[in-house]
């Protein structure tokens, strides 16, 4: 939902339809000379938990995450190994999740 930089909302957290941007950098290296054109698509939750159940998978587990274990967004800062928050927005808001599931 959020910009590059978690400042705005810039997307609908709903699917409407593919978001396209040009992007500078990779992202292993977000300063590299390159430029790309990114399609991609927000998936809610209710989304990909009702996809997984549909096609025959037992949810398990369920977690979410007010970290990355890798540095995805701009002005993200590692507050511990291998975490990463938002300067801005620290351990408020979640970051990742996890879901573990078994074919039924």
């Amino acid at each position: 939902m959020f910009d590059d930089d978690l400042k705005e909302i810039t997307f609908r957290y709903f699917k409407d339809e593919a978001i396209v941007e040009i992007e500078q950098g990779t992202y292993a290296d977000k300063n590299a000379d390159i430029k790309q054109t990114c399609i991609s698509w927000n998936h809610g939750l209710a989304e990909v938990m009702s996809s997984l159940l549909q096609n025959g998978l037992e949810i398990k587990d369920f977690q979410e995450y007010d970290y990355s274990p890798y540095n995805c967004f701009n002005n993200c800062l590692e507050t511990e190994k291998g975490r990463f928050r938002n300067e801005k927005y620290g351990n408020k808001i979640p970051m990742t999740y996890s879901v573990l599931a078994i074919k039924k």
